[in-house]
């Protein structure tokens, strides 16, 4: 009989050599184990002492870099599935104070900056504070940088960077999430109230129409560089008065810029130009959302005393609107918001009638829902793809001067998510 090592042999030494040396520890009885039900077929394999462990090494390291190869793979073949909705609307922690009608922007970190003041006439200044919906904690920011009356802060855009471009009152400045502080820019090409804001795919930021002050509105637009900290002219507008924070806007799948309030306009940032993009002759709009397909919900309300709320799609190709839903007297719609499974999350309170919705593109169908406990709230949609509605007021004949006089209504701290 031959005295060379058996192939079991060499393979319970190898181990056993791997067990003395290993970085983390290995039951040697498991190891023995193994060795002794190993078997070749043939005999005439040979294996010098310690020969086998690179071997068995390399084939550990080929099995786990194929594993993750194909982890990899397979979740860049994975499409995130929409959220799913319960539908309802349900109580989170109230902001540290009272805001009427705030300016609100959801960060990419998924807290949300809130500017804003109390109730009209109270007399309170407007303030800034980023809210976290995970916790409910509110945090001071600011103070402005802005020389100008920050009361009238009305619109802000989240740039590429994360930052937030805020203006309204003619002094433009930015919010850095980061420090919670205001620093000022500009100054702007045309000094400006209440302008229509809308980020571009290159990072700039389109600033259009508003009022001059002489309290008439401009057409003059121009755009903001965060690169560079500076303004430089562009269009002008077709129709002065068409884009307002309170108007239809939305950035298009292409690059251009669509805004409507009665007439439609497209900004095309490659000409630097705008032009006519049909008419909307049967109510004004207030939020414009663009679809997956490329398509623009445009949704708003007509009519004076009892008011109907109302939604149309603009086609892109022919510049036409088709109205695709009117609601019953008294149901307007003064807030909406694209969801991420293609439904429209609408809202709205008239004459003592407050209601909420969700209207489905896909069936026509409206399924009312349990509305936000106060009148007129801002909204703003996560990150995660809920909804957010922030402070309003307590009383809604605030907003039907002069029938029930212009008294100030209360305002209300409360926040509200609809999941």
């Amino acid at each position: 009989m031959s005295d060379r090592p058996t192939f079991e042999t060499q393979l319970r030494i190898a181990l056993s050599t791997y067990v003395a040396d290993a970085p983390v520890a290995v039951d040697p009885v498991a190891m023995t184990t193994f060795a002794s039900r190993a078997h070749v077929p043939s005999t005439s394999w040979r294996f010098r002492r310690g020969s086998l462990l690179p071997i068995l090494v390399g084939l550990l390291v080929v099995a786990v870099v194929g594993a993750a190869v194909a982890l990899v793979a397979s979740r860049l073949d994975q499409r995130t599935p929409p959220r799913t909705y319960i539908d309802e609307v349900v109580s989170a922690p109230d902001l540290s104070q009272e805001m009427t009608r705030p300016v609100l922007v959801a960060l990419a970190d998924g807290r949300v900056l809130v500017i804003g003041a109390g109730s009209d006439g109270d007399g309170r200044p407007t303030t800034a504070l980023v809210y976290d919906p995970m916790t409910g904690s509110s945090a001071s920011a600011g103070p402005f940088a802005s020389p100008a009356d920050p009361e009238e802060i009305s619109a802000a855009v989240r740039l590429m960077d994360g930052r937030v471009f805020v203006t309204g009152n003619g002094a433009p400045q930015i919010f850095d999430p980061r420090t919670l502080q205001f620093t000022a820019v500009g100054p702007m090409v045309t000094e400006r109230t209440d302008p229509a804001l809308a980020l571009l795919h290159d990072g700039r930021v389109l600033i259009a129409s508003g009022w001059d002050s002489n309290g008439e509105w401009l057409a003059a637009a121009e755009l903001f560089d965060p690169a560079t900290g500076t303004f430089s002219t562009t269009g002008p507008m077709a129709t002065a008065g068409t884009a307002s924070p309170w108007g239809a806007t939305a950035t298009l799948p292409d690059g251009r810029v669509f805004m409507a309030g009665g007439v439609a306009e497209i900004y095309d940032p490659m000409t630097g130009a705008f032009s006519a993009a049909g008419r909307n002759d049967v109510f004004g709009a207030s939020t414009a959302m663009v679809t997956q397909d490329g398509r623009v919900v445009v949704v708003g309300k007509s009519g004076i005393g009892t008011r109907t709320g109302h939604a149309a799609i603009w086609e892109p190709a022919s510049g036409t609107f088709t109205e695709v839903l009117t609601t019953a007297p008294g149901y307007v719609i003064d807030r909406a918001t694209l969801l991420d499974d293609g439904r429209i999350l609408v809202m709205g309170g008239d004459s003592g009638l407050r209601w909420a919705g969700v209207y489905d593109l896909k069936t026509s169908e409206t399924k009312k829902i349990t509305p936000p406990k106060a009148w007129w709230p801002s909204v703003a949609k996560l990150t995660d793809g809920r909804v957010m509605f922030v402070g309003g007021v307590n009383d809604w004949k605030l907003r039907l001067c002069p029938e029930y006089g212009c008294v100030s209504s209360p305002a209300v701290k409360t926040v509200e998510i609809f999941e």
